[in-house]
């Protein structure tokens, strides 16, 4: 008796635990793109003053909150529009090429598959 109730306390235990961690992080925002660039402007030298003509604390929300960084892990980066165009512009230059010759080498006649080419 004593051990069917060890295991239903380590069991409730257990669930708490994941109930907690599964719903804890539903409370905090995650970091969007626009506190993504304002780091990267703060890491190259420049500073918030630059941006605010309001002088005093910003309103913004703190990025270093240990909590936020949980979900922000989860979540997959957004993709600013540039990233976009330079993969479509890698495409178009790089990739397409490729695979228009692959599929001229595969429809040539005077080829065969596997075969030298014919006389």
């Amino acid at each position: 008796m004593k051990a069917l109730v060890d295991l239903l306390s380590r069991l409730a235990l257990v669930g708490l635990l994941a109930l907690s961690l599964g719903t804890g992080d539903l409370s905090h925002a995650a970091p969007s793109l626009q506190e993504a660039q304002i780091d990267s402007y703060l890491a190259a030298g420049g500073s918030l003053a630059d941006l605010c003509a309001e002088k005093g604390p910003s309103r913004a929300h703190q990025a270093d909150c240990p909590a936020c960084h949980l979900p922000g892990a989860i979540l997959p980066p957004e993709t600013s529009r540039d990233l976009r165009a330079a993969d479509l512009a890698f495409v178009a230059r790089i990739v397409a090429p490729r695979e228009s010759r692959a599929a001229r080498a595969v429809l040539d006649i005077a080829h065969g598959l596997r075969a030298p080419p014919l006389a």
